[in-house]
């Protein structure tokens, strides 16, 4: 499959958190991890000192030993194809893992602001908010999508073959757009 790129310069830091994985197949990954919970969100990222793979979910957090050869195998190739830090060179990096459990899609996202939307699902189960999924709080139009995906495309120099990569990020960033000025309210 084709993956959403993201150079964190050419973008305002909130939609630079986050990077799709398409890539990558994210059914089971969770387990090949060492997650086994029932969350919908769960983070992974890489403790260099231990060679493990940290999980945290918004109830807990454990780790997997054994998984720190997968992340590094599987995961960090990818991240380093969109500039994204996960570790694994020695230091704990800045992103971390985040895979929707529900929608089956995985994402790179700053590790503290990974952190407080875990935080924030937490709060909201405390609360009994019940938690929209994030396409029922993002409502995006095709036309939005086009005019970013057409901006996107031009910034690159024209491209070609890039239209479904173009595509996917400008979704994306609509995304990130609406659910921050959603948690900003």
């Amino acid at each position: 499959m084709s993956s959403i790129g993201s150079n964190r310069a050419e973008h305002p830091s909130v939609l630079a958190a986050l990077v799709a994985l398409i890539e990558k197949a994210v059914q089971g990954m969770d387990q090949k991890l060492g997650y086994h919970g029932q969350d919908r969100f769960v983070i992974f990222y890489y403790e260099p000192r231990g060679e493990e793979v940290i999980w945290r979910d918004s109830r807990s957090y454990g780790f997997a030993t054994g998984a720190g050869q997968l992340f590094i195998d599987e995961l960090e190739p990818v991240a380093e194809l969109h500039n994204v830090d996960v570790g694994g060179g020695g230091s704990p990096g800045t992103h971390v893992l985040l895979i929707d459990r529900v929608d089956r899609r995985a994402y790179f996202v700053e590790r503290d602001e990974a952190i407080r939307f875990l935080t924030d699902l937490a709060t909201q189960r405390e609360t009994a908010v019940p938690l929209p999924s994030l396409a029922t709080v993002v409502k995006i139009t095709q036309e939005l999508i086009r005019q970013l995906a057409y901006n996107i495309w031009e910034r690159h120099g024209k491209l070609e073959g890039r239209a479904w990569d173009d595509w996917l990020q400008a979704e994306t960033q609509l995304r990130l757009e609406r659910w921050a000025s959603r948690q900003s309210k």
